[in-house]
Order: structure tokens, then C-alpha cells, then sequence
């Protein structure tokens, strides 16, 4: 390991660490969701394609999309995201824009945990305009 590696870590580890903080909000929404009856966890989607619509950013609405999604996760499968599921979908994301990730998503299932990061990504491009 190189010095500047020791000093700055890997990119994988600057990465983690870019990320780290929407997903302890995300993390920090649980208790909250989980309050929700169904009709309001149902009208998020609605509610932050309007935030959206009215200029809020993408980035700035994906804690609580995610956070929607990871309850609904749960609450229909019994599955709930694990937060490194939720890095990997804002990672997804990150790198080559939603579009992309929305027609190369099947490309993707073959690996453990990724329907969970599916679904982070077609949140995303469910409210972005993307999806159906």
C-alpha cells in the first residue's frame, strides 16, 4: 500500500465514504417509515415526483425514495435492504445515469442482492421520468 493510499484510502474507501452519509439518513428514516400506514407509504412516490417536478433534485430526494422503498421491501417481501444494498443502488446511480441503469438493469440480476439494489435504481428512475 502506497503512502498516498494509506493518507487518502483506496477510491473504493473515498467512495464509501461520499456515500456513507445518505445512507445513515436513510438509516435514521427507518423508525418513521415504519409508522406509516400503507396509503402514505403508497403516496410517497406521488408526493416526491411532485417535489421533484417543482425543482427539488434527484439527489436530494433519494434518501427519503430509498427509505420508501426499503419499507415497502419489507413490508410486501419481507426484505429488507441492507445498507450496503442501498450504497450499491446510489452507486449504481451515480455512475452512469438513470437511464442507463434502467435498460441494463436485467444485465445485473445474476448476482446475490441485487433485486435490492434494483429497486433503488428504478425508485430513482420512476421519479426522475424514466420509468413507468
Amino acid at each position: 500500500m502506497s503512502l498516498i493510499t494509506k493518507i487518502f484510502g483506496t477510491r473504493s474507501q473515498r467512495e464509501i465514504k461520499k456515500i456513507q452519509p445518505m445512507v445513515d439518513k436513510i438509516l435514521g428514516m427507518e423508525e418513521a417509515y415504519k409508522a406509516l400506514p400503507e396509503e402514505a407509504l403508497k403516496a410517497k412516490t406521488q408526493e416526491l415526483k411532485d417535489r421533484l417536478n417543482q425543482g427539488e433534485t434527484l439527489d436530494s430526494l433519494l434518501p427519503e425514495a430509498f427509505a420508501a422503498i426499503r419499507e415497502a421491501a419489507d413490508r410486501v417481501l419481507g426484505m429488507r435492504p441492507f445498507p450496503v444494498q442501498l450504497m450499491g443502488g446510489k452507486g449504481y446511480m451515480k455512475e452512469g445515469c438513470v437511464e442507463k441503469c434502467f435498460r441494463d438493469i436485467k444485465a445485473y440480476c445474476i448476482f446475490e442482492g441485487t433485486n435490492q439494489i434494483q429497486k433503488m435504481v428504478i425508485s430513482g428512475a420512476v421519479l426522475s421520468g424514466h420509468g413507468h
